[in-house]
């Protein structure tokens, strides 16, 4: 097993980062490291491998922001090729927002350092020494590592429902395996934590996992669209966030909790766009703003969600999808 890179070789290998970003960056993305390491073990050990099945760690150094999935020469295994550096990349778009929230709740006009091609998404910690550290940095580590995360068990969906086996799928179908992911994710996020390494980790309720998983989900549905080749192979976040949270609100009832949250999905779906404000507004005046897409542009992505995607995705669940599944 490699073990992650040392804060020697890790600034050798990022020699834009300095002082406090450096010791952030390192520490957000080793502990990521390490979490994701932990819940891949566990799921080769008692679930995978007894199947034949297995997932490798494949991780990548050169692009901030990469992950994928690919096929190893033996039938039903798969390795994860993701950039050791996700936690960080989401760590310096949640400083940015951060610094939003508290130039908005202390009425100052929010500065930003950012060039006007750059995104915090691609010139990290740009605001750094513009927020408030002491009141950021434990929310803010905790929305980075929960979006990495979040990016690992959208794969380990990928991978066990049987998406990444399908052969040359559509565009359309590709948005439907997505949403299958999304969903899935959702669930897998909201129970796994429990069973976290890290006490601190694990949510103290349904409510806090979900509203967790509300903003994951939000930051990692922006950061996908905001680095895309073709944004026509995404659902835009607001929308992705509604299928990963009936994903945890499913298997959350099926086990008797989350009570509060509703059964029904359009009662949920105007809950989940009350505990998506904070977020949404802030990623809405950051650096990212066209990757979270207008009031329009959303009203037309779900018309398309709800018809054409939801019908494929029902077809390849019941038809190819039942075989390729683990």
């Amino acid at each position: 097993m490699t073990s992650f890179p040392d804060l020697g070789a890790f600034a050798a290998a990022y020699p834009t980062l300095t002082g406090t970003a450096l010791a952030l960056a390192h520490q957000v993305c080793q502990q990521s490291d390490a979490e994701i390491r932990f819940f891949n073990k566990q799921l080769n050990q008692h679930k995978l491998a007894p199947q034949g099945w297995k997932i490798e760690l494949n991780a990548a150094s050169a692009t901030p922001w990469q992950h994928q999935i690919s096929q190893a020469d033996t039938a039903n295994h798969y390795q994860l090729h993701n950039s050791q550096t996700l936690a960080a990349s989401a760590l310096s778009v949640a400083f940015e927002l951060a610094y939003l929230d508290q130039c908005a709740k202390s009425q100052k006009i929010a500065k930003s350092k950012l060039g006007k091609d750059e995104t915090s998404l691609t010139c990290w910690f740009a605001n750094l020494d513009q927020v408030d550290l002491e009141q950021a940095k434990e929310s803010s580590m905790t929305l980075a590592l929960d979006t990495a995360l979040l990016v690992y068990f959208h794969q380990v969906s990928q991978v066990m429902f049987g998406h990444t086996a399908l052969a040359e799928p559509s565009l359309a179908e590709r948005r439907a395996l997505i949403t299958d992911a999304d969903f899935n994710a959702g669930t897998m996020f909201c129970l796994w934590l429990d069973y976290h390494q890290t006490a601190t980790r694990i949510p103290a309720d349904a409510s806090q996992a979900v509203q967790r998983l509300i903003n994951a989900a939000y930051l990692l549905g922006v950061l996908d669209k905001a680095q895309s080749n073709n944004k026509n192979a995404l659902h835009f976040a607001s929308n992705r966030v509604n299928c990963f949270v009936s994903g945890a609100v499913s298997a959350l009832h099926e086990m008797d909790k989350g009570k509060q949250f509703a059964s029904e999905e359009d009662e949920l779906q105007l809950q989940i766009s009350e505990l998506s404000q904070w977020i949404e507004a802030a990623l809405r005046d950051s650096s990212l703003t066209d990757a979270v897409g207008s009031e329009s542009d959303i009203e037309r992505d779900e018309e398309k969600l709800q018809g054409e995607t939801a019908s494929i995705r029902a077809e390849l669940k019941a038809g190819p999808l039942v075989k390729l599944a683990f």
